[in-house]
């Protein structure tokens, strides 16, 4: 059985049922009415918010009805004293026509009528009890700057409570698996979603007795039973087939809010009987404990609103994974579990979406011990880069981050080469000064060892394939701007080591002439990337190019981070300076998972892209050892009565201050046939 999104709550009565949207929006007003306080008045909103909201519950008859008004900040309060005046006179009067309608003869008749003719008579008193003048004070004034206030109404003293915490936004519209976790995607203002309650219920198909302690399993319709307290809701195997409620309390430091209850959309459900990150994951299921190693996650997790699930499927980015796994219902919670699971210290993600960063994973990964910032990306796009840091490790400093089309045109003389260099086609100048890519700088000191910096830049560069040179450009310009950030914070902090670690989906293939640029700090003008194709017709923009800044790739680019059905390849790369060094990886996906599903997306990965992870830090002396001297660990097995070796995959990589001078084995991956 499966649920839409409710709004919220109330006192609940026997004949509602769970069959149509329309009732469970009537249980979820009536519930959150019930949960009001009597005889208080709540103002909603925030100091960026031009309107306030004013919800209170009122008696008319032996029913009661909740009043909401909304109000611009600058209205007089005498404006808003008549409107509400108004609204209550509607109400009184909804009322008779009920009883005139039903022929109800009451005694409380003639009560009803003078309530109607006392709410002409709406005031308010100052915290001295004196009345206040309503035509020279604002409604801001009055309901959200005052203290101890009261209002009015028909003989009876309403308490105004302003700068309530209250929930803004409020869903969960995903799949619940069981054993994977679900957190509702919330916003609240005026309070902290860690000293809020959280209330996970459970719907039950056997009739259970009442429990006349727990009064809003008692508001439920139902057999509901309270089964967990807390942020993160994890189902369990009883649960499967189990409709779920979440009731939220929010508070802040000093006081309650206004009460949310929400029904899920979906029904418990088995997890995903095969996910390809799960092996990889056991070797990583132990957090770093080393003082001078952090492991670090770079992951594009692919944003739903690029896949236009709504096309014919002949038309769809990924036609060999059906729809339902493309869906952000079914890849979101499996990317809330995978994602932790690896247990990383920092973590740079691409292709994320910005309403998903405040509403999801901000909230998500703060309960886990994260901090995270943002930096979205240019144009109308609604995505871009997120880093998260342990906040038990990092102490954050600042960040840097850019528009690389926006650096491009600034005056600093070290970008000017770079407009100057398109002026040879000025339709290409047109087009890369469009494009919305952005570089992250975030700067952070390790707790563990505070005269460490580590500087850590996260990109997702352009996409579409012929455009190499484009990719080129913007990559002369992250490496620009983060010697820019060096040099900054080497000033700054003069006694400081600074590790550098630029990494991303930089959406290029090995070959690709960006890598020359990052690793050398020059790239031949003979280089094909400098093309320019159009309409039949090539050009060229190649320039002589020289980086004051040169990083080291730790990535085994034989590996493949991206794969479809007729394309496997690595594009996401991790690089880094002098003071990192690699020590160990951990197994990524092979092959033969990934082509069981014909590619990724699919029903066993999230997304189109494999995570790359390695442990980091700044060193006293760096050594490097490349891949060509490295040990390798072969693994045989049997597929398609094909005999395969594996030289396993990894992604992830271990970089620590240099304590030992012997080599260290680093395993990569490349799948080779052998001959029966």
């Amino acid at each position: 059985m499966s649920f839409s999104r409710y709004s919220v709550t109330s006192k609940l009565f026997w004949l509602f049922s769970f069959s149509t949207f329309s009732s469970y929006s009537r249980i979820s007003r009536k519930i959150q009415m019930h949960l009001l306080k009597q005889f208080v008045v709540y103002v909603l909103g925030s100091n960026c918010e031009d309107k306030l909201q004013i919800i209170f519950k009122y008696p008319l008859k032996n029913r009661e009805e909740k009043l909401t008004l909304i109000r611009e900040r600058d209205d007089p309060l005498s404006q808003t004293l008549n409107r509400l005046s108004k609204k209550l006179s509607k109400f009184a009067g909804k009322i008779d026509m009920i009883k005139a309608n039903k022929a109800v003869d009451d005694d409380n008749d003639a009560n009803d009528k003078m309530n109607a003719q006392c709410f002409t008579n709406v005031k308010l008193y100052n915290d001295n009890g004196e009345v206040v003048d309503a035509d020279n004070v604002t409604t801001e004034e009055a309901f959200w700057k005052s203290s101890g206030f009261t209002l009015a109404i028909a003989e009876k003293n309403y308490r105004i409570v302003n700068q309530v915490p209250y929930v803004k936004y409020i869903n969960w519209d995903y799949r619940v698996f069981v054993d994977y976790p679900v957190h509702p995607k919330i916003m609240i203002l005026n309070g902290e979603i860690e000293k809020s309650d959280f209330l996970w219920y459970v719907e039950e198909k056997e009739t259970l007795s009442t429990n006349d302690s727990d009064e809003f399993a008692n508001l439920l319709p139902g057999n509901w039973i309270l089964r967990f307290k807390g942020y993160v809701f994890v189902p369990q195997m009883g649960d499967v087939g189990k409709n779920v409620c979440f009731i939220c309390l929010p508070r802040s430091k000093e006081r309650s809010g206004v009460p949310e209850v929400y029904f899920l959309k979906y029904a418990v459900e088995e997890a995903p009987k095969e996910v390809i990150w799960k092996d990889g994951q056991l070797l990583c299921k132990t957090p770093v404990i080393e003082n001078d190693i952090f492991r670090l996650l770079s992951y594009n997790i692919l944003a739903g609103s690029y896949l236009a699930l709504k096309l014919p499927k002949d038309q769809l980015y990924f036609p060999y994974c059906p729809v339902e796994y493309q869906r952000d219902d079914y890849r979101i919670p499996l990317l809330m579990k995978q994602i932790p699971g690896y247990k990383a210290d920092i973590m740079c993600l691409q292709e994320v979406e910005k309403k998903l960063f405040s509403v999801l994973w901000g909230p998500y990964f703060d309960k886990a011990g994260y901090s995270g910032v943002f930096k979205l990306k240019g144009g109308e796009v609604a995505e871009g880069l997120a880093t998260f840091f342990n906040k038990e490790k990092f102490i954050y400093i600042d960040s840097f981050d850019a528009l690389l089309s926006d650096l491009a045109k600034s005056d600093k003389q070290e970008f000017k080469w770079i407009p100057n260099c398109l002026n040879k086609n000025q339709e290409a100048l047109k087009y890369f000064m469009s494009r919305p890519q952005a570089l992250q700088v975030t700067a952070f000191r390790s707790i563990l060892l505070p005269d460490k910096l580590i500087c850590i830049a996260n990109t997702h560069l352009h996409s579409k394939g012929e455009h190499d040179y484009i990719r080129l450009l913007q990559t002369a310009i992250c490496i620009l701007h983060l010697n820019n950030v060096f040099k900054s914070l080497k000033e700054k902090f003069p006694e400081s080591r600074i590790a550098l670690c630029l990494c991303g989906d930089m959406n290029s293939t090995p070959d690709a002439a960006l890598h020359e640029l990052i690793e050398k700090g020059t790239v031949s003008s003979q280089r094909t990337d400098w093309r320019i194709k159009a309409d039949d017709e090539e050009s060229t923009i190649a320039t002589e190019v020289n980086m004051p800044l040169t990083l080291t790739c730790v990535s085994d680019v034989r590996t493949f981070t991206n794969v479809t059905v007729n394309f496997s390849a690595c594009l996401d790369y991790i690089y880094v300076n002098e003071e990192l060094r690699l020590s160990k990886i951990y197994p990524g996906y092979s092959d033969v998972a990934v082509r069981q599903h014909k590619a990724i997306p699919s029903a066993a990965c999230p997304s189109d892209h494999i995570p790359s992870a390695f442990h980091l830090f700044s060193i006293i002396k760096c050594l490097l050892y490349p891949f060509d001297n490295i040990q390798k660990e072969q693994y045989y097995t049997q597929y398609d009565d094909t005999k395969v070796v594996f030289i396993i995959t990894y992604s992830f990589v271990t970089l620590y201050s240099v304590m030992q001078f012997e080599p260290i084995p680093v395993v990569s991956q490349i799948v080779l046939p052998i001959q029966r």
